[in-house]
């Protein structure tokens, strides 16, 4: 069994753009010599690896298989490549990661300038996902390591290292009829933006802290992007989970933190993962290290584990 990495790269090219047309486009192949490399890969494999459909390609079992495998493959090719062209003295490179929602709505930016500090010239590729679709990016090779919620089942095959815990409090239009008599009660029958799906742990976490502080949790509960929860929670006279140490910037945008006394929201932990087997490029390492950098203390204005209000 000969695997070729551009047969590899072929995989990759057809299930993500869900054909062969749009792959060849991709590749900058024709459509014939893109057929040939899949062809050449499935008889390789002694299997049949995708299944075309009339509404697009899918991968087999099989196929599955060695698209995970063969992201990491490519990814670790990459990021040899990246090495060799530095040893050279040619500038470039990229570094890749995968941050939850809730990490990209603090102020990433200051994490990324402090990295182009040191390499200017290597691109960073910074996408958000769920965390369990972060983690599998993680695992495929199509990122080098993702900041996900610490209550995300990682999994075995990962080094996982706590980063911070970041206070949230809730918040409102300024001269919203909340904020003359801030309740618990009157909080609950609001209808606020979060992150999580109705069955996920961040909306668990939410009715949990509604009924530790004896009310009944709030019935309307819309699902959103945190990028977006201002805008809707300003359109929809809503209530929006923010980050602690973001109250200045909200502030700014016209909004109030609703403050009661003995409710407080459940704080957001993090923790960075990677591939327990990875051997990071020196860009990707130094990332890692701003991200560390970024949530512990010299960036202390960013997170924090301090109570709304303290």
């Amino acid at each position: 069994m000969e695997l070729k990495i551009q047969h590899l790269r072929a995989l990759v090219a057809v299930v993500d753009s869900g054909g062969i047309r749009a792959a060849a486009r991709t590749l900058g192949l024709t459509q014939a010599a893109l057929a040939k490399s899949l062809q050449s890969l499935e008889e390789a494999a002694g299997l049949p690896l995708l299944v075309r459909r009339a509404t697009g390609i899918t991968p087999t079992p099989a196929g599955e298989l060695l698209l995970s495998r063969g992201r990491f493959v490519l990814h670790r090719v990459a990021g040899l490549k990246a090495d060799l062209q530095r040893i050279r003295g040619e500038p470039g490179g990229r570094v890749s990661a995968c941050v939850t929602a809730g990490v990209a709505n603090l102020q990433i930016g200051l994490l990324l300038a402090s990295f182009r500090e040191s390499f200017p010239e290597v691109s960073v590729a910074l996408e958000h996902a769920e965390s369990a679709t972060a983690i599998r990016r993680v695992q495929d090779g199509s990122v080098e390591m993702a900041i996900v919620d610490a209550a995300a089942d990682v999994g075995e095959g990962f080094v996982v290292e706590p980063l911070a815990t970041i206070a949230r409090v809730p918040v409102v239009r300024r001269g919203h009829p909340i904020l003359s008599n801030p309740t618990i009660e009157g909080l609950g029958v609001l209808r606020w933006i979060s992150r999580g799906r109705p069955d996920s742990e961040e909306q668990a976490r939410l009715r949990a802290a509604f009924r530790s502080a004896g009310a009944a949790p709030p019935g309307r509960v819309l699902e959103s992007d945190p990028m977006m929860a201002l805008s809707l929670a300003r359109a929809l006279d809503a209530v929006a989970v923010v980050p602690a140490t973001s109250l200045p910037r909200v502030k700014a945008r016209g909004f109030e933190p609703v403050e009661i006394a003995g409710f407080r929201l459940p704080s957001s932990r993090h923790v960075l993962v990677v591939l327990a087997d990875s051997e990071l490029a020196a860009p990707a390492q130094h990332f890692r290290d701003c991200v560390r950098r970024f949530f512990s203390g010299s960036t202390a204005d960013q997170v924090s584990d301090a109570a709304p209000g303290a």
